[in-house]
């Protein structure tokens, strides 16, 4: 598990960051997704849309599996997950990096 100190050597993402990488690690803690061991999320960012064939549920930002291609758009607030030919598209949670973890 890691300690709340850990958190400080990603970069948060945030509405002004601009990403398109093929995430290939996708780590879940205390909160966080790690994306490529590079990037900090928030994991509850909730799901806006989506455009997929597959089963109607809900679909956590959390929960995906790698590989899938994450787009983040400088200024956006949201951003796009495509994993095979499915587009999910989330609202960016902004870390309030002082009172989170």
């Amino acid at each position: 598990m890691m300690g709340c100190d850990d958190f400080e050597k990603y970069t948060y993402v945030k509405t002004d960051t601009a990403i398109n990488y093929r995430v290939n690690t996708h780590i879940n803690s205390r909160g966080g997704s790690i994306i490529n061991k590079a990037y900090l999320f928030d994991s509850s960012c909730p799901l806006i849309t989506e455009n997929t064939a597959l089963e109607k549920k809900e679909f956590y930002f959390a929960s995906f599996k790698v590989p899938y291609r994450l787009i983040k758009k400088k200024g956006e607030d949201k951003f796009y997950v495509i994993k095979n030919k499915d587009t999910f598209q989330y609202k960016l949670l902004n870390i309030d990096t002082e009172n989170h973890y």
